[in-house]
């Protein structure tokens, strides 16, 4: 989980001229160019289920704690990709969307509470839905940035350090753990990692 804190201290970011956060970096720049909204969404619906199925499952902290860090970061990040307008609404005269954002938080609540009371069978079928969820989740990403021929505020330090992440989780869901659904949910998130 340490590696998550590293993706949310600061980092140096080419369109920025001092440290900062992705988020921060969204902020500043009042742009999320280049970040995907249903990408995040999707990706942070992923942490989050792995998250609840984990904790619920009394695994070891080492093995999810740093999903603990992603989905906050996840959620931020997304609550601020949905405040600030695209490029239509910008040329529209908006310049943020409160209620775009606010809408999103309080969906992102919902889903955190339904985790949380969901029966322990269904959580195991979530968990497996997460392997699409992964694949649905990096692909908006991996296209805009095709695309874009640009990667926009999307930060490289972060995605190398979920590559990272990902061989630790690897590691210690195979030596304290030993499940195959968080095992392979693992393995396909770092390979769509390394894509990204």
């Amino acid at each position: 989980f340490t590696l998550a804190a590293y993706s949310i201290l600061p980092i140096q970011h080419p369109n920025t001229p001092h440290h900062s956060t992705l988020s921060t970096t969204v902020v500043n720049a009042r742009s999320a160019k280049g970040l995907s909204l249903s990408a995040y969404i999707l990706e942070t619906l992923s942490y989050a289920i792995t998250l609840a199925y984990s904790y619920r499952n009394a695994f070891p902290f080492s093995t999810y704690g740093e999903n603990l860090f992603l989905t906050i970061q996840n959620a931020i990040i997304t609550t601020l990709i949905s405040f600030y307008p695209s490029k239509s609404s910008r040329l529209s005269g908006t310049s943020t969307n409160p209620l775009g954002a606010i809408l999103t938080f309080i969906g992102m609540l919902a889903g955190a509470a339904a985790l949380s009371i969901v029966p322990k069978d269904m959580l195991a079928l979530l968990q497996m839905a997460t392997f699409p969820l992964s694949v649905f989740s990096k692909l908006p990403q991996i296209l805009q940035n095709y695309r874009a021929r640009s990667t926009g505020q999307l930060s490289t330090f972060a995605v190398g350090s979920q590559v990272i992440g990902c061989l630790a989780r690897l590691f210690t869901t195979a030596t304290e753990v030993g499940d195959p659904i968080l095992l392979f949910g693992f393995v396909l998130a770092l390979v769509l990692n390394v894509v990204l």
